[in-house]
């Protein structure tokens, strides 16, 4: 029967034969399905985990620029100026000391998600 379940050479068979083929296929479907489903509720799960990851992170960044500003006493003015160029400064000061950045570690993604 391999060959019928690829839509060949159908003819010689019965009736009750074209019926089993026909519940061999829907319950391979039914697998199928089922995995490909399971896959999509596994990777929305990963997803929704990153995505809470990623609002943390966003947050923590918030205070910190917040912090920064209250500690300088200036002003979030993205406009230009001394604060932009204070905040430069400070952003380089962290990039030499490697211990600042420890909050923010990069993430193993895989996005690549192949479907059927």
């Amino acid at each position: 029967m391999p060959r019928q379940l690829f839509g060949e050479d159908m003819s010689p068979l019965n009736l009750k034969e074209l019926e089993q083929l026909e519940r061999q296929l829907d319950s391979t479907l039914r697998q199928i399905r089922s995995i490909r489903t399971q896959s999509m509720l596994d990777r929305l799960s990963d997803l929704q985990v990153k995505e809470r990851m990623w609002v943390e992170a966003n947050k923590a960044l918030q205070n910190k620029l917040e912090e920064y500003y209250t500690e300088n006493q200036a002003g979030p003015s993205w406009a230009g100026g001394e604060n932009v160029s204070s905040f430069g400064q400070h952003h380089q000061n962290q990039e030499q000391h490697p211990q600042h950045q420890g909050f923010f570690q990069p993430l193993d993604c895989n996005f690549n998600l192949q479907i059927g």
